[in-house]
């Protein structure tokens, strides 16, 4: 079973997220899109709390964020993921714990797998992204992004509506059926006793209320970001992505001495 991405290129740098279309033009993340959406007065009281410390707080929770991301797509692609290595830490306990929710997921509901990690940049709609996870549970298709927040704040339904309308264009025939968010940071107790919600001891599927009114809103603060970013582009774009020193007697990359100065001759070293 092949689906269809039309994802060209893929840029990340700081406080950058780009995507090329097909047409060679480079289009906002959808997260970049919906960073325009209102906050919120709880967003604001929380920045007056905290301060100067704001920062460094989103800073330390998006590095957890894309860790338990990372660590689930090493696991769904058949590759081991431990606490540790050789005596080492490999992730924070922080970031086992929402782990080891997500693997309670994976085992207890044993979702069949049609892809994830699924990048995409769409030139008719202006934006790309990347999809956590294709799925199938209980013989329906859900699209779902893992969150780990301890809130889940409106701007993530509007992100699923944005990727859900992406993949119902790309792959017709495999619409979407159901779409939702995997929330790591839950306050649930175990598995929903009435069997109707897909749940575990302190994580859960929030799933879509109105994907037609989440797609409109997103729709809304795409037309906002474009007023707001007219004409932009990756900042560095037209740097290279790698650099490599040949040797101009053989063609091998130069060795260099005990005491780091590169020489001419190979002999000298």
């Amino acid at each position: 079973m092949k689906f269809i991405s039309e994802l060209e290129n893929k840029i990340i740098i700081p406080d950058e997220h780009w995507y090329q279309g097909s047409s060679g033009n480079w289009l906002p993340s959808v997260t970049a899109v919906i960073d325009v959406y209102p906050k919120g007065q709880n967003f604001v009281r929380w920045l007056m709390q905290v301060g100067m410390n704001a920062k460094q707080i989103i800073e330390e929770a998006g590095i957890v964020g894309s860790n338990v991301h990372a660590a689930i797509d090493f696991f769904l692609k058949g590759q081991e993921i431990a606490y540790m290595k050789d005596g080492k830490e490999i992730y924070t306990w922080e970031e086992w714990v929402l782990i080891c929710k997500a693997m309670e997921f994976f085992n207890n509901f044993s979702p069949k797998i049609l892809v994830h990690e699924f990048s995409f940049a769409i030139d008719e709609f202006g934006y790309g992204g990347t999809i956590d996870i294709i799925c199938e549970i209980n013989g329906e298709i859900w699209l779902m992004d893992y969150k780990t927040s301890n809130m889940i704040h409106q701007t993530a339904f509007l992100q699923v509506a944005a990727y859900r309308q992406a993949w119902d264009y790309l792959n017709p025939h495999y619409k979407i059926q159901r779409s939702g968010v995997l929330h790591l940071k839950a306050q649930t107790r175990g598995e929903d006793k009435k069997g109707e919600k897909i749940q575990g001891d302190g994580w859960k599927i929030i799933e879509t209320e109105n994907y037609e009114d989440d797609l409109k809103f997103f729709n809304y603060c795409l037309d906002i970001w474009r007023r707001e970013n007219k004409n932009a582009r990756p900042k560095q774009e037209e740097y290279p992505f790698s650099f490599k020193l040949k040797n101009e007697y053989d063609g091998k990359e130069n060795e260099q001495c005990d005491n780091g100065i590169q020489q001419q001759e190979q002999e000298n070293c």
